[in-house]
């Protein structure tokens, strides 16, 4: 029995685990953005480890699916700005990069004409930065007040 249960948390830990260091992606991220010397290399590892980002996402590692909305917006080759924002969302879902989608939205607010978009875009941006909010980023609280969106 002891054995069963053994090998079942390893299985439930192995599922689980990270399986990749986000730090290192997120350097290599705006290496690959930008044109120094190190851009071939940044671009050659995200491409061999935009599988691995995506599978922890899969497996609900909040920070995996900011990752990725970071690839999907910021990213030439990957440009995708609804997969981004898909991405922004279920990592805000998990707890983290609300604050993204708060400036990714207000951002937007001037970036329209069309008066019911700049409505719909500031009601998703205080909704972002509320929830970011709540879960300590001081730097959403002070938007919702710098950016009179109370």
């Amino acid at each position: 029995m002891k054995k069963i249960i053994l090998l079942f948390v390893f299985i439930i830990l192995n599922a689980c685990a990270i399986n990749i260091d986000y730090k290192e992606f997120m350097k290599n991220q705006a290496y690959c953005e930008g044109k120094s010397q190190k851009h071939a290399i940044g671009c050659e590892y995200i491409e061999k480890n935009l599988s691995l980002v995506k599978k922890d996402c899969n497996n609900n590692i909040g920070f995996a699916c900011i990752a990725l909305g970071y690839v999907y917006r910021d990213l030439d080759s990957y440009k995708n700005i609804s997969l981004a924002l898909e991405y922004f969302e279920k990592g805000c879902d998990l707890g983290v990069g609300c604050n993204h989608l708060g400036t990714i939205f207000y951002n937007q607010i001037n970036n329209t004409d069309d008066l019911n978009l700049k409505i719909e875009y500031k009601e998703k941006a205080i909704k972002y930065y509320e929830i970011a909010c709540k879960n300590g980023r001081t730097d959403a609280c002070l938007a919702l007040e710098d950016k009179n969106l109370k």
